[in-house]
């Protein structure tokens, strides 16, 4: 992929209104700042984020599980 990304937070519609048919992806984070959420939460805010008008997605894992090695 290449191109120009900007991120909103949260995500809003009228970022992506505004950007469309421009070669700005508009991005989200999911599960920023520590990753902490579910991945019920995480599959929630996803859907919420490309409804609203996202076309790219940063994912943060668990930064806690990581640090504590539980990540393998």
């Amino acid at each position: 992929v290449t191109g120009v990304q900007t991120c909103a937070l949260p995500i809003s519609p009228i970022v992506a209104e505004e950007l469309k048919g421009t070669d700005i992806m508009v991005g989200a984070a999911i599960g920023f700042p520590f990753g902490q959420q579910s991945s019920a939460v995480k599959a929630f805010e996803t859907a919420e984020a490309v409804r609203l008008g996202a076309t790219v997605l940063d994912n943060c894992m668990n930064v806690g599980d990581l640090k504590d090695k539980k990540i393998r």
